[in-house]
């Protein structure tokens, strides 16, 4: 899975890749099954058993421009929303528009496992409870500022080998960021943030 990523990254700078490597996730990846009651995606596991997430280290974002969680820091974050689920969801926030892959009932769950953000307007989450059109484990964009969601990837490895195909295409730039970090800029059609005016990776959300 980050084979071709983990080459790409590298040939940017190797501190790009200091978010990869073999960690031990095993304890908080069956505490976050547990919680859900559900076996996690092979490809999750798989992704958290190479990924330390971006908060901890030079690195501040990755695909699609978006900082990715630990595995801890997703647990955390699946722990507080399971407080507040009353009957499997949050109450009296039903998305004003979602694809027909995503139950629109509501927009935070403990099963939309929160894995990254963009500090301040949406969420990429792993989607655990989909309708009967999706995917278990897609990968899908919330935008809880707009009250909109749509899937981005059937599951986080293709959101990986999408990531790797944009890299291949010189899809991202490498910015010098403050305090010396380095910023993955995708190209404004492909960044999650620009949703809206893209014209070719996700035409079909309504703007």
């Amino acid at each position: 899975m980050f084979n071709e990523v983990e080459e790409y990254l590298g040939s940017m700078n190797p501190k790009l890749t200091d978010c990869i490597g073999d960690f031990n996730n095993s304890n908080p990846l069956k505490a976050l099954s547990d919680l859900l009651e559900e076996e996690l995606s092979e490809d999750l596991v798989e992704f958290y058993s190479k990924f330390s997430g971006n908060e901890n280290t030079a690195l501040v974002n990755f695909a699609y421009g978006v900082c990715f969680h630990s595995m801890q820091r997703c647990l955390s974050s699946a722990q507080s929303q399971a407080e507040t689920d009353v009957d499997g969801f949050t109450p009296d926030y039903p998305l004003e528009y979602a694809t027909p892959e995503i139950d629109s009932r509501y927009t935070f769950n403990r099963s939309r496992v929160e894995i990254g953000h963009d500090w301040g307007t949406y969420l990429v989450c792993t989607d655990y409870a989909p309708t009967k059109h999706g995917t278990f484990g897609q990968i899908i964009m919330l935008d809880y500022e707009n009250s909109k969601a749509f899937v981005v990837a059937s599951s986080i490895a293709e959101l990986m080998d999408q990531f790797s195909k944009d890299l291949k295409a010189d899809r991202y730039s490498l910015t010098k960021h403050q305090d010396n970090e380095y910023w993955l800029e995708p190209e404004p059609e492909i960044d999650l943030g620009n949703w809206y005016i893209s014209p070719s990776r996700w035409p079909h959300v309504p703007r």
